[in-house]
């Protein structure tokens, strides 16, 4: 059990660690506060933020990333599914600073022909494959 277990967890580091990224950039990650620098890497298979501190790092599918903003060379924002505990009932908004000459209009357009392929909303069009009828209680 133990061997499955251990062979699970580095076949999702995997993910990562064989595929050589089709671009990178250094990039600044604005915080509330302040922000962090790192690597924003772009892979067939997602994007990836490297950051010295580990929970500033973050790894998407395309499938995770609901949508992309470009409005320059210099910026990206990234908006996941996740919810953000800041903001209620919105995505998540990741803001990205590019550093040097930016994001190059290649890149720009393989991230947005990505994420478009890669959202669910044609599963999501055709209906889910079951619905389930919840209560959600409340504590009062």
């Amino acid at each position: 059990m133990r061997h499955i277990l251990v062979a699970l967890i580095f076949s999702a580091a995997g993910i990562w660690a064989d595929e050589t990224p089709r671009y990178s950039y250094p990039a600044d990650h604005a915080h509330m506060v302040g922000s962090c620098q790192g690597t924003l890497k772009v892979y067939d298979s997602g994007i990836r933020f490297v950051s010295g501190e580990p929970k500033d790092s973050r790894n998407w599918t395309f499938a995770d990333i609901k949508s992309v903003m470009i409005p320059g060379p210099g910026q990206i924002t990234i908006f996941t599914y996740e919810k953000d505990p800041k903001t209620v009932g919105m995505d998540r908004a990741y803001k990205y600073t590019i550093r040097g000459t930016g994001i190059t209009e290649e890149a720009e357009n393989f991230i947005e022909g990505k994420v478009k392929s890669g959202q669910p909303a044609e599963a999501i069009a055709e209906g889910p494959p079951y619905v389930l009828m919840v209560v959600h209680e409340h504590l009062v």
